[in-house]
Formats: C-alpha cells, structure tokens, sequence
C-alpha cells in the first residue's frame, strides 16, 4: 500500500471509515495529501498534528452532502 501512495498525488480514500485512520497514517508517512468523505472520527483527529508536523493535508468530510460521487457525475467522472 506505502508504494501504490508514493505513486500518487493524492489518495482518495473510499473505504469503510473505520480503515480511514490506517491509510491516512501511510498517507502521512508518505507525505501525499489525503481526502475522504467520511465524517471525522476520534481516530483521523488523533492524527491532525502528525499531519500538520509533516506538512500533509489530511481533508475529511468532503462532501458527504450532496456527496462526493455526485460532484465526480456532475463532472463527468462516474456514469
């Protein structure tokens, strides 16, 4: 998972919340920003000073309501 993140620009994370926590640590680590759509639970705040000291943005709650996968259709990106 640490090397697919490195890859990347970003990580959408669209997973069950209670795995948010573990791929926003590797996210970090990787110094690559993060976005999720779930609320933010006591876990992804635990991490907001690790994120903060490694300079990562660690975006959560974005866009439940409407929702994310209604912006990526209106976008174009979802059919």
């Amino acid at each position: 998972m640490e090397q697919l993140v490195r890859e990347h620009d970003v990580v959408i994370s669209m997973v069950p919340p209670h795995m948010h926590a573990p791929i926003a640590e590797i996210a970090i680590r990787c110094r690559t920003p993060l976005v999720n759509a779930s609320y933010r639970s006591p876990a992804m705040a635990a991490l907001n000073d690790q994120a903060k000291a490694a300079g990562v943005t660690v975006l959560t709650e974005a866009g439940l309501d409407p929702g994310v996968h209604s912006a990526m259709r209106l976008a174009g990106g979802l059919p």
